[in-house]
């Protein structure tokens, strides 16, 4: 009798225990709410969504408003975590209704994205105050926030919470009226061309956020438009900001400063300088710095960084240099780094709308064939190379070959480049590819004798377009495909495969057990082809649709439930509807507009 209840004592607590772990399991995802009118909007740069944690809505973006509705339906989700807002759509909310109801918000982002020439796109000062009031806010993004001289002086505020700061701004008066009252890890400044040149009392109070770990300065555009005035280039002197002593990352466009000062910050460990230039020192005062890890050069030139002749091969803490928007010429000083390199030729758009009027794009390469790459065989410590968007006529299928067998070469992108369809054989080479990832997006794809070449079991990553030409249907894209499969891939991405169209179906090569991620863009789809990658893919973890791809019937997604160690699932521009996204058992879900959610 005793052991019976002494049994039966011993088995309460275990009985308490999964009666609440049932309990929790049921309570964890939260019933679905009306979300149709989030997915309504029609624009045609960017357009609304909304996320899903374990089934609950955390975020929002919204970038229109065309239903007086709209407001009330979203400041009624009191637990929002995270709200992306055109300043179109911050003016019609308010920063009022903002700060008093949605105080659970850690994450405000308000862009500027013109959708009419009326949009004038401006937050004052008094709208960023009061959204400081937001108790968990950490980060928060404002563009473009005007600071006028002629407004009243407020008044101290307590510390607030926020660590992240994002702000493009009107730079007339002190800078202290937004930073005084922030104690941050991150800052990114933007100035606008009519703003202000910073002055001493700017850099102090820059110098006052000693827990900087970040700092990213965008100076005025140096882009001038006819009736325009020239703008002078903003100027920082380094040897001002010694109180940043944890500075680890600092990013700097279109400012003209003395790269021997950032001897000062003792812990930097990346520089980002894009179209700057150096004055004083020279580009390679940057080899001596006692922390520096890795530096990125996006669209300088010789000049602009006083380089006369190549780098010497000295012993640095450097461990990598990424060079981006770089002419042959400027790649030809770097030759004798000792640190890993990393090339982008071509042009790159700016992800925000405000940065497309700071920077220039890059400039085209008028060809790629055998003198190029002989000038890129130098770079003998390469181990990525990109070739972007703006190369004049169309690229031979043997470049890519020959590109993917340089030496050393880890990671090949070719995005945006017109390849060349030629029935001719393919040269031989003497070694094979070593490549870890390889991304092919050319117009059109590469075909299959080209794969044959390129495709090794050591690839990480693959990023492929179709062959397909426009002219002819039904086209097998896969026809001639013979390579051993990819054990260890862990990341696809397909891109214009309309496997509906031609009765395909991706290739078992690519589904192997190990990969990890898979990408659909402007792909048609149906159920036999989820079917396949549960089948071949079992440890999936995030499934995303981009770019107008669609699916046979929208319910056929729910087979996404069987994938037990799914984490996340985009339906970016996809057209499908809310009820979808709340059926998904993936523990993140994104729907709606891709833009937005890259902010």
């Amino acid at each position: 009798m005793q052991v019976r209840r002494l049994s039966a004592i011993v088995g309460l607590p275990l009985l308490a225990s999964l009666l609440y772990l049932c309990l929790s399991c049921s309570e964890q995802r939260s019933a679905p709410v009306e979300m149709d009118w989030c997915l309504a909007d029609s624009g045609n740069v960017i357009s609304n969504g909304f996320e899903l944690r374990d089934g609950r809505v955390t975020g929002i973006n919204l970038a229109t408003v065309k239903d007086e509705t709209v407001p009330a339906k979203l400041l009624a989700l009191q637990d929002l975590e995270t709200l992306r807002l055109t300043t179109q759509a911050f003016d019609t909310l308010g920063a009022d209704a903002i700060s008093s109801q949605l105080t659970k918000l850690n994450e405000l982002c308000i862009r500027l994205e013109p959708l009419s020439e009326n949009d004038q796109g401006t937050v004052t000062l008094n709208d960023y105050q009061r959204l400081l009031t937001l108790p968990h806010l950490k980060k928060l993004t404002v563009e473009i926030l005007e600071l006028n001289e002629d407004r009243d002086t407020h008044p101290a505020r307590s510390i607030s919470s926020l660590e992240q700061l994002d702000a493009a701004i009107n730079l007339q008066s002190q800078l202290s009226s937004i930073l005084s009252s922030l104690k941050l890890k991150r800052l990114r400044l933007q100035l606008t061309r009519d703003s202000r040149p910073l002055d001493v009392q700017d850099l102090q109070e820059i110098n006052r956020q000693s827990d900087l770990e970040s700092f990213t300065l965008f100076g005025p555009t140096l882009i001038t438009f006819p009736g325009q005035p020239q703008v002078e280039p903003a100027r920082i002197d380094f040897r001002q900001l010694k109180g940043l002593s944890r500075l680890q990352e600092l990013s700097l466009c279109n400012v003209h400063f003395d790269p021997q000062g950032l001897l000062q910050l003792p812990q930097l460990k990346r520089l980002t300088i894009r179209e700057c230039q150096l004055e004083a020192s020279s580009f390679a005062v940057l080899l001596e710095h006692p922390s520096l890890q890795k530096i990125v050069v996006l669209g300088c030139t010789n000049e602009d960084l006083n380089l006369t002749r190549p780098l010497p091969p000295v012993d640095t803490k450097l461990k990598q240099i990424d060079l981006q928007m770089v002419s042959l010429a400027e790649l030809k000083m770097f030759a004798n780094v000792n640190c890993d390199l990393h090339v982008t030729l071509g042009n790159m758009n700016s992800e925000r709308y405000l940065e497309r009027f700071f920077c220039s794009l890059g400039d085209s390469i008028p060809q790629v064939g055998a003198p190029e790459l002989q000038q890129l065989d130098q770079l003998k410590t390469m181990s990525e190379f990109e070739l972007l968007h703006s190369v004049s006529g169309r690229i031979e299928p043997a470049i890519l070959v020959r590109l993917a067998v340089l030496p050393g070469l880890r990671s090949l992108v070719v995005d945006g480049a017109n390849l060349e369809k030629t029935m001719a054989r393919l040269p031989p080479v003497d070694r094979l590819p070593r490549l870890q990832h390889l991304s092919l997006l050319t117009y059109p794809g590469p075909a299959s004798g080209v794969l044959n070449q390129l495709l090794q079991p050591e690839l990480r990553s693959l990023s492929l377009r179709s062959s397909r030409p426009r002219e002819k249907q039904p086209f097998n894209p896969w026809k001639g495909l013979s390579v051993a499969p990819l054990s260890q891939l862990q990341q696809v991405e397909l891109s214009d495969y309309r496997f509906l169209e031609s009765g395909s179906r991706i290739p078992k090569q690519f589904l192997s057990p190990s990969l990890k991620q898979i990408t659909f863009e402007f792909c048609d789809l149906d159920r036999d082809c989820l079917k396949q990658i549960s089948a071949q893919a079992p440890r999936l973890k995030k499934f995303r649709m981009s770019g107008q791809s669609a699916i046979s019937q929208e319910s056929d997604l729910l087979l996404l439930n069987r994938f037990t160690n799914l984490e996340q699932v985009d339906l970016f521009d996809s057209h499908v509807t809310a009820k979808i996204a709340f059926q998904l058992q993936s523990r993140h879900v994104r729907i709606g507009g891709e833009e937005m959610f890259q902010w």
